[in-house]
């Protein structure tokens, strides 16, 4: 009697695409914690009154409507593996310098061409999607925790399923760990955090047109959004009062690894939108604020910089 498939082992293969929609040979590869990527066809049944002596009353025919691919990825975040290509094809740019160790800087620019994303259920069955596009991106981490990585993708199509191609992961990654952090500053004033996270959301939606029920590439229509949520002890007003001023400053931490492994996260510009302080118990005052970051035409919002000893930004 056959056995039912298990994800053990379930991984996402990447690559770089040099067409919009060509599907190229993946070069990168991540461990993933999960991957709801999917291809989902809108089949509709044909809007007809049906036919006089029809007596079951049901539609003969169907269309379709759409044909969409796309899902969330969700990952351990490492300073020096796969990460990299999932950043820039998040943020949009991203520039190496130095000559070991390297520093890569993440900026927001415009999205490159797309991904090449292969789901590996397993070692034996996967699925291949092709003009893949990062549409948000959300960073986190708490303590006792590894820092995660979600990635919410819109892709052009898939291929149905496959045999799964054979991994080449990192050799020695090392993880974004909670211990590994600095204080948060923020206003020249720095905290011991319990909880941050980091969300950029680039506005990218489908593009359906005739001739097709793919979408045409994927493209922003809207503002980027970058934000940041940090939860402390309540030790200080000096947030609420940062808040009630509507003060402008940059907010950042840094984790720094072992070797030459580090990340530094900041958002530029960045006023806090709301300071929220429960009280609901007897224990230590938590309060969590919400800020928002801004360009101010030379730092664009939000920069993630990693350094490691990998030459470029999409070694794997």
């Amino acid at each position: 009697m056959a056995q039912p498939q298990t994800s053990f082992g379930g991984s996402i293969g990447l690559a770089e695409e040099v067409t919009y929609g060509t599907a190229v040979a993946r070069t990168n590869w991540l461990e993933i914690v999960s991957c709801t990527l999917d291809r989902e066809i809108d089949y509709q049944p044909e809007p007809t009154l049906g036919r006089i002596g029809d007596a079951g009353r049901v539609p003969r025919r169907k269309y379709v409507a759409s044909d969409n691919s796309g899902g969330e990825i969700e990952w351990v975040m490492a300073y020096d593996d796969s990460t990299l290509m999932m950043m820039k094809h998040a943020f949009g740019g991203v520039s190496t310098t130095g000559s070991g160790p390297y520093t890569h800087t993440c900026t927001l620019a415009a999205l490159p061409i797309g991904l090449t994303i292969e789901k590996a259920i397993n070692s034996s069955k996967g699925e291949v999607f092709e003009g893949c596009k990062i549409t948000d991106l959300t960073v986190s981490i708490d303590a006792g925790g590894l820092m995660m990585g979600r990635a919410s993708i819109v892709g052009e199509t898939s291929g149905g399923l496959v045999s799964s191609g054979t991994p080449t992961y990192t050799s020695a990654l090392e993880e974004v760990k909670h211990h590994q952090a600095g204080q948060f500053s923020f206003n020249s004033v720095s905290y011991d955090i319990s909880s941050m996270s980091v969300t950029l959301a680039n506005g990218v939606d489908r593009r359906q047109v005739l001739g097709s029920s793919f979408t045409k590439e994927p493209t922003p229509q809207g503002k980027r959004e970058v934000t940041m949520s940090v939860t402390y002890e309540y030790i200080a007003d000096t947030p609420h009062t940062a808040f009630l001023a509507g003060t402008e400053s940059d907010a950042a931490i840094t984790f720094t690894g072992t070797g030459n492994n580090s990340l530094a996260i900041t958002l530029h510009n960045a006023y806090i939108t709301s300071v929220a302080t429960p009280v609901q118990g007897p224990g230590i005052v938590t309060q969590t604020i919400e800020l928002r970051g801004q360009s101010d035409g030379s730092d664009l919002g939000l920069s993630f910089v990693f350094i490691n000893d990998n030459v470029t930004a999409t070694s794997n």
